[in-house]
């Protein structure tokens, strides 16, 4: 689980290297889960970043540090939070 102000790694090619959570859309939740789409704002960039240091994006969670269970009883856990920036068409 990503909590409110959880500092996350940016694992795509927009140039965003850290990011910080500061919403979850489309829950009332304050915590989110690998697949929730978030409101994120970027804390750190590249100087020929796609997105800017300060802009507020949405993206998903793909990687947690809290473990993940799965039906069949195997869990997967990983070191570091992540997300992937994405637009408002979801791409």
């Amino acid at each position: 689980m990503v909590q409110m102000e959880s500092s996350l790694h940016v694992a795509d090619n927009t140039g965003a290297r850290i990011a910080k959570m500061i919403g979850v859309l489309g829950t009332r939740s304050r915590s989110a889960g690998v697949g929730d789409v978030i409101t994120a704002h970027v804390r750190e960039a590249t100087p020929t970043a796609n997105v800017k240091k300060g802009e507020v994006v949405r993206a998903v969670v793909v990687r947690t540090a809290a473990p993940i269970k799965r039906p069949d009883g195997s869990v997967l856990r990983f070191d570091r939070n992540a997300i992937v920036i994405i637009d408002k068409d979801k791409n």
